[in-house]
């Protein structure tokens, strides 16, 4: 064999060769072409998801705050309604000690009010003005609400 005849054959391997190569090469950036295909649009998904996931945070968060706000609402509205209830005379104060032990029992048995009971019997005993606004107002301030 020539020289060059085998120049023509280590060529024609090379060229077999490169063209395998390039064959594969060609099928690889295909596949990664697919792939970054897919990560592009897992990555618009999920910041489709995540976007969405943080709008319903947020959203829970506000209903979260307004169902506090209607049920400390409600709770005031119970407060007010057990000091008119528990005025038995219909005088509109509470000016003997049935009717504050009547108020005591009634705001123990509101769910999800804490207040002294000692606190609530002094402040009204020790009052000047034992009208049913009075005492509102002034155990407006006492409720804990929880």
């Amino acid at each position: 064999m020539s020289a060059l005849e085998e120049c023509v054959n280590v060529w024609s391997g090379l060229a077999f060769f490169t063209n395998k190569q390039h064959a594969s090469l060609v099928n690889t950036l295909y596949r990664l072409h697919h792939v970054q295909d897919d990560f592009d649009n897992l990555a618009i998904q999920s910041g489709k998801n995540i976007t969405e996931m943080h709008q319903l945070a947020k959203e829970y968060s506000n209903i979260q705050k307004e169902t506090k706000a209607m049920n400390d609402t409600i709770k005031m509205q119970k407060f007010l309604t057990a000091i008119i209830r528990s005025d038995t005379n219909h005088n509109f104060q509470l000016d003997s000690p049935q009717e504050i032990d009547m108020l005591v029992w009634r705001l123990k048995s509101i769910g999800g009010i804490k207040f002294d009971e000692q606190r609530l019997r002094d402040s009204i005993h020790n009052s000047d003005k034992k009208s049913l606004s009075s005492i509102y107002k002034t155990m407006s301030g006492e409720i804990e609400m929880t």
